[in-house]
């Protein structure tokens, strides 16, 4: 428990440290950003303080108390703002992240299965490559290939439903439908990630002496991979696992500009484009948290899985 407490307590330190930061690039940053930041802080605060250029120490103070101002853009608080985009990022990423663990898995376990083959190596340099390309471009072959030229899925958006109102079976399968290309144009990058990941850690331990003494008494080769070598394997996976997530929240701010997805990855493309400078700073304060969550979960979730981690961490 006073390990837990001490990841906790050092978290919330770095994301106070980043906040600091990022008042800091404000009052350095070139261009009047100061007075976008007092537009942004409303005429509430000029009210109040008798300034129309507010500071940048200002808003962190405001943002200990949760008042993160106001957009420019919008002219509607930053944290409502954010609320209201968060759940369709969420859905993205969660489903992106769900479909690169099962689909690199699954993946790893084939060519381990059929490695030493043209096969393995075939595959194995596709992923290679999978991995160095980024989102945006998948996503582009995805639309060219699954969306104009097959015709399967919508260009872009996240519903088609804009003048009506269906039943919910229908919304959701219309969300699941508009979900499919943009959660795998952030999926596939990762998955081929967790495939080469994962077929290391299964050769791994399909060297160690207990797999060896399984094997020998006569259990199935699909029984030895799932059962005893998988389940080591996995252990290694865990961080990368919990530090998938922030790479996804990265790549969803391309991914849903690039499909007009309505999420928080579109409020900060816009916040940038048209210098909404209360916007930017809430989403790199949000965007900080998210990284330091997924090392605070891939830090618990290690520990969970390794008695020995507990251990030292007393």
């Amino acid at each position: 428990m006073s390990w837990l407490l001490r990841r906790l307590l050092a978290s919330l330190m770095l994301v106070a440290a980043v906040a600091v930061a990022t008042a800091l690039l404000v009052e350095c940053a070139p261009g009047d950003a100061r007075s976008a930041l007092a537009e942004g802080m409303g005429r509430s605060y000029a009210s109040t303080h008798g300034a129309v250029r507010a500071s940048p120490w200002q808003w962190f103070g405001g943002l200990l108390r949760g008042d993160l101002g106001t957009s420019k853009t919008h002219g509607r608080p930053v944290a409502v703002l954010i609320a209201d985009r968060l759940p369709r990022t969420l859905l993205l990423t969660i489903t992106a992240a769900l479909l690169q663990l099962a689909l690199g898995i699954a993946a790893g376990v084939l060519l381990v299965r059929r490695r030493g083959g043209w096969l393995d190596g075939a595959v194995s340099a596709g992923l290679f490559v999978l991995d160095a390309m980024p989102p945006f471009w998948i996503g582009i072959l995805l639309i060219l290939v699954f969306a104009i030229g097959l015709g399967l899925f919508p260009v872009s958006g996240t519903t088609s439903y804009v003048f009506t109102q269906p039943g919910w079976l229908a919304r959701v399968a219309d969300s699941a439908w508009h979900l499919v290309l943009p959660a795998t144009a952030l999926a596939l990058g990762g998955a081929a990630t967790i495939a080469r990941f994962t077929r290391g850690g299964l050769l791994d331990a399909l060297s160690q002496p207990f797999v060896r003494v399984a094997a020998a008494g006569g259990i199935t080769r699909w029984r030895l991979l799932l059962r005893y070598a998988l389940r080591n394997a996995l252990l290694p996976l865990i961080t990368l696992i919990g530090l998938s997530f922030p790479g996804l929240l990265g790549g969803a701010v391309i991914v849903e500009a690039l499909f007009n997805w309505q999420g928080i990855g579109m409020l900060a493309a816009d916040a940038v484009r048209e210098r909404d400078v209360p916007v930017m700073l809430g989403m790199s304060v949000l965007f900080a948290t998210v990284v330091v969550l997924g090392n605070l979960v891939a830090d618990l979730l290690y520990a969970a899985a390794d008695p020995r981690v507990r251990g030292r961490a007393r």
